[in-house]
């Protein structure tokens, strides 16, 4: 373990020519678990400066000088207040690159270690591994006097009951930060989208309760008491930023997608879908923003665009023709970023004979509005735009409007972002307020539940708003006769 404490061989960008003289010589060395010598063949390395060959001197000298450092180390009697430190309260270990010449040095260790070591450095790894999946382990990036970036990374290993302490105040304080920003940033936002009502969809549960997707390593690993306290305590006392192991709720714009997503988690968990009920319930696109834009610790909320949308936009030349992409839209030939989105941009005509050149704003009111508001439309699909436009010909006859609009691509969550900070609002819209125009599939699905729930009578409903409780009395009950009847767990 002391090896992998402090050996760190890295390559360099320098190189030298080397000549190398093989020298036996004794290095003894006392090593911490097993208190015996050892005695190894040290290479004698001489090296001469060249401009031409630098490369292999220098991962040789790296190579015997971490390993004198690690004999320098071992050479004195064990320290026990040093061992204690290292297992009961924090350890430091230094990572970087892999060169031949020490993996030959530690397949040489390897054979001259115990049975005792073998399982001991096993379970080293095992206790390292459930750090690493705990978060316990903070890494620390070296800079060297160039400030440039040092290859060599420090991890220090928090054990036992070394945890950090509370940042309580800060996180209060934090939040008010947030919900604030969340106030004066985003509030108009968030009442622009509710006035949309647009639809996005989700999987739920019997209990209404949307489905998340759970970390793979959440359910591999059987976590302990003491990972479920620390993670207690790192959500709620902590400021942590999670780079891995986020639990993920999932939005979807195709109702299609989510139905596929559905039968996915049904064919995946068979037991837990059939006890609990799995549906696809639609909501508003304002409850997927606010979700979207708080700050929790470990739990992300996605929207998944639609991909058949995508696909044509990705795949189909023809379906990409007379369209213009934003500067900012990351696309290719075989990707395209966040869930696209089709703004109508204004066109220049000539309505009369002064020749007098005039721009032309696409816009849509609302019927039955009693204000009469202009509206910018955002569509999720070209055809529903085509179509948009050529209705917006037909009220428009005496401009000389083309066939075709031109079309601007971008997505929806790059275009929050813009909405939310005022940038350049004037290439997207002309209108105070836009207008969400969803696909021909989300109004079918929208208006099949619609239809559904009028035809409804009031025992159905009364049903459907009980069914949760009993939904919960029936699971609870049968988990209590298994126990009962079984030694073994469901499977």
């Amino acid at each position: 373990m002391n090896l992998f404490n402090f050996i760190s061989l890295v390559p360099c960008s320098r190189s030298s020519l080397v000549s190398v003289k093989w020298e036996k010589q004794t290095i003894h060395s006392s090593s911490l678990l097993n208190k015996k010598n050892l005695t190894l063949n040290t290479k004698i390395v001489h090296i001469k400066s060249n401009l031409d060959k630098v490369h292999n001197s220098y991962h040789l000298l790296l190579a015997t000088e971490s390993v004198y450092r690690f004999t320098e180390i071992n050479k004195n009697k064990p320290n026990l207040f040093k061992q204690l430190i290292n297992k009961y309260w924090q350890q430091s270990m230094f990572l970087s690159y892999s060169t031949p010449l020490s993996k030959k040095y530690l397949s040489y260790l390897a054979k001259k270690d115990t049975l005792v070591l073998k399982s001991q450095y096993k379970k080293n790894l095992i206790d390292f591994s459930k750090a690493l999946l705990s978060g316990r382990i903070d890494s620390q990036v070296f800079l060297d006097s160039k400030n440039s970036i040092s290859p060599y990374i420090q991890y220090i290993w928090k054990k036992g009951y070394n945890i950090e302490l509370p940042q309580l105040w800060k996180k209060v304080w934090f939040n008010n930060e947030i919900n604030k920003f969340f106030y004066n940033k985003q509030i108009s936002l968030i009442n622009m989208l509710k006035h949309n009502k647009f639809p996005v969809f989700i999987v739920v549960n019997g209990f209404n309760q949307m489905v998340i997707a759970e970390p793979g390593e959440e359910l591999v690993a059987s976590p302990s008491l003491i990972y479920n306290v620390y993670k207690w305590y790192s959500d709620h006392f902590l400021l942590k930023k999670y780079n891995n192991k986020m639990y993920e709720g999932w939005f979807f714009v195709n109702p299609y997608d989510a139905i596929e997503y559905k039968d996915y988690i049904r064919n995946e968990y068979i037991r837990s879908s059939q006890h609990n009920r799995l549906d696809i319930m639609p909501t508003s696109i304002d409850f997927y923003y606010r979700l979207n834009r708080q700050t929790t610790s470990n739990v992300h909320f996605r929207l998944l665009p639609d991909l058949l949308e995508v696909s044509k936009l990705v795949k189909l030349r023809s379906y990409r023709k007379d369209l213009i992409f934003h500067p900012k839209q990351k696309y290719g030939k075989s990707y395209f970023q966040g869930q696209p989105i089709y703004l109508i941009q204004p066109i220049n005509n000539l309505p009369n004979k002064k020749n007098h050149t005039k721009t032309v704003n696409y816009f849509y009111r609302l019927p039955n509005d009693p204000l009469n508001k202009k509206y910018n439309p955002i569509f999720f699909n070209k055809d529903v735009a085509l179509v948009a436009w050529a209705n917006f010909r037909k009220q428009m006859p005496l401009m000389k409007l083309p066939k075709k609009p031109i079309l601007m691509v971008y997505n929806l969550e790059d275009f929050l972002k813009d909405y939310e900070h005022d940038l350049d609002l004037q290439i997207h819209l002309h209108h105070e307020q836009f207008l969400l125009v969803p696909s021909k599939e989300v109004y079918k699905e929208i208006s099949k539940n619609s239809e559904y729930f009028i035809k409804q009578n009031w025992l159905e409903r009364l049903y459907n708003h009980c069914y949760p409780y009993l939904l919960t009395c029936t699971i609870w009950s049968k988990r209590a006769i298994w126990s009962l009847t079984s030694r073994q767990p469901p499977n």
